[in-house]
C-alpha cells in the first residue's frame, strides 16, 4: 500500500511540474509589450541576410496597419509600416481584421520571432518548421499572439506613395503605393500560368503604362472579389508592392487589399 501512495505521489509530482512548465510556456508575457518601438522597420530589414533569422532578444517594433484580411485576398496576414518601411505580420488566424482594425498602430515583441522575407516583402512570424518552403510561420493562436502583439491607442492612415513602375524597387516591397495610368495587359501573355485570360481579378493580371513598362497583379481566388471583372480604360492601382517571378520573369507585382484599390479613369 505504501508504495503504491508513494507511486501515485511521484505520478502526480511529474504531471504537475508537466503542467507547470506548459503554462509557463503558454502564458504571455508578463511585462507589457510597448507602444514606443526601440528599432524601426527598416533596422530590421538591414538586419536579413539571405536567410531568415530569429531574434533572441527582446526588442519592439511598429507601424501603422495599412492591410488586412478584410476583403480575404490577405490570407491571415496584415501589413504594418512605419513610413520608410513596411512589414508583413503572420498573425494566423481568420478575420483579424476585426482584432486588429485598419490605421491603429500595431507593436510588436520580436524576442522567439523569426524575420525573413518572401516576393521581397519583409515578414514576421515564428520560426518555420524545417521542412517548410516559407520563411516564417503563423503565430495562430491568441495565447501566442498577446504575448507578441498589442493594439495601441494610436491610429493614423498609411497613405498610398504616387509612384510609376519606373519608381519601384525592391526596397520598397510592402510598401502601400498607387500607381496612375494603367490598362490592362494580360492579353499579350496568353500561355502564362495563372495569367487571367478572361478579364477578371483571380490569378495574376499584366498592367502597362503608357511607356509600355507591365506591373503584375495578384488576386487571391478566395478573394470577395475574384470573380469580378477588371474595368476597362485607364486605371489607377493601389496595393502592396511585392517582387518574384511571373511568366518566366521577374516583375513588381502590386497586391489589392479591397476591389475600390482599382479607380477607372485616373
Amino acid at each position: 500500500m505504501r508504495c503504491f501512495v508513494a507511486r501515485i505521489s511521484l505520478l502526480a509530482g511529474v504531471i504537475l511540474v508537466a503542467l507547470a512548465g506548459c503554462h509557463r510556456y503558454d502564458m504571455p508575457s508578463e511585462r507589457p509589450i510597448s507602444c514606443t518601438p526601440d528599432i524601426t522597420l527598416a533596422a530590421l530589414s538591414n538586419m536579413l541576410g539571405d536567410r531568415p533569422i530569429v531574434i533572441d532578444r527582446r526588442m519592439v517594433v511598429g507601424g501603422y496597419i495599412s492591410s488586412t484580411d478584410e476583403e480575404s485576398n490577405f490570407h491571415k496576414t496584415l501589413i504594418i509600416d512605419d513610413g520608410p518601411a513596411a512589414a508583413e505580420v503572420m498573425v494566423g488566424l481568420y478575420d483579424i481584421y476585426r482584432l486588429y482594425p485598419m490605421d491603429h498602430y500595431l507593436a510588436v515583441q520580436l524576442e522567439g520571432c523569426a524575420v525573413g522575407r518572401h516576393y521581397g516583402v519583409m515578414q514576421i512570424g515564428r520560426p518555420a518548421k524545417e521542412y517548410s518552403s516559407f520563411p516564417t510561420d503563423y503565430f495562430a493562436s491568441r495565447v501566442i499572439l498577446d504575448r507578441h502583439l498589442t493594439l495601441c491607442d494610436e491610429s493614423r492612415r498609411v497613405e498610398p506613395r504616387p509612384m510609376t513602375i519606373d519608381d519601384l524597387s525592391e526596397a520598397m516591397c510592402g510598401s502601400l503605393v498607387r500607381i496612375d495610368g494603367l490598362r490592362l495587359a494580360s492579353s499579350l501573355f496568353p500561355d502564362a500560368w495563372k495569367v487571367n485570360q478572361e478579364g477578371r481579378w483571380s490569378g495574376y493580371n499584366f498592367f502597362c503604362d503608357a511607356a509600355g513598362n507591365f506591373v503584375v497583379v495578384y488576386t487571391s481566388e478566395y478573394a470577395d472579389y475574384g470573380d469580378a471583372l477588371v474595368p476597362e480604360g485607364d486605371l489607377s492601382l493601389t496595393g502592396i508592392v511585392q517582387y518574384g517571378s511571373v511568366a518566366g520573369d521577374k516583375y513588381f507585382m502590386i497586391k489589392m487589399r479591397y476591389e475600390s484599390d482599382c479607380v477607372p479613369g485616373i
